[in-house]
């Protein structure tokens, strides 16, 4: 029982208040949603191509009984520049085109240009590039990994080369 000078929220103002809430959840959700999927797409993206590299890699051990030269057995990153692995270098014939990360990888043409691609064809010399992936020679097979947009990693691992017979 209510005195004269107490005062509770009336019903109006709860029913006001309530579809008020409600509609700030569903436009946080509209403006939420787009980026989740976003992020999800380029993640699904760079899965592709962490397969993609995979396969080529194994195409090369599959035919020469090896797992290809130089890669290093620290994590570096795919690329043309000096401190980076280039993967079109060793296996251009079992991997024709690079793929590029879709955020962070990057071509340039010999003008220092870039060119907006998302491969990189390992024909064309003239075009530098930094792939947005990373590799390792690591337990007899070459891991390539990518990095997601959660800050988790994304790795896959070749097949293991033939042990040499003596």
């Amino acid at each position: 029982m209510m005195r004269g000078n107490e005062r509770g929220f009336t019903l109006p103002e709860l029913i006001v208040t309530t579809v008020v809430l409600v509609v700030l959840a569903g436009l946080s959700t509209l403006v939420l949603a787009p980026k989740v999927q976003v992020n999800e797409r380029l993640d699904a993206e760079r899965r592709m191509g962490v397969a993609m590299l995979i396969q080529g890699m194994n195409r090369y051990i599959t035919d020469s009984g090896e797992l290809p030269m130089y890669v290093p057995d620290k994590e570096t990153n795919i690329g043309t520049s000096s401190d980076e692995y280039d993967a079109c270098l060793a296996t251009s014939e079992y991997l024709p085109r690079v793929p590029l990360d879709p955020k962070i990888g990057v071509a340039k043409d010999k003008d220092s240009n870039t060119v907006e691609t998302d491969v990189i064809d390992c024909d064309d010399i003239e075009t530098a590039y930094s792939a947005g992936y990373t590799i390792q020679k690591k337990d007899g097979r070459i891991m390539i990994g990518a990095g997601l947009s959660d800050g988790s990693a994304f790795t896959l691992a070749s097949a293991q080369a033939p042990a040499k017979s003596n």
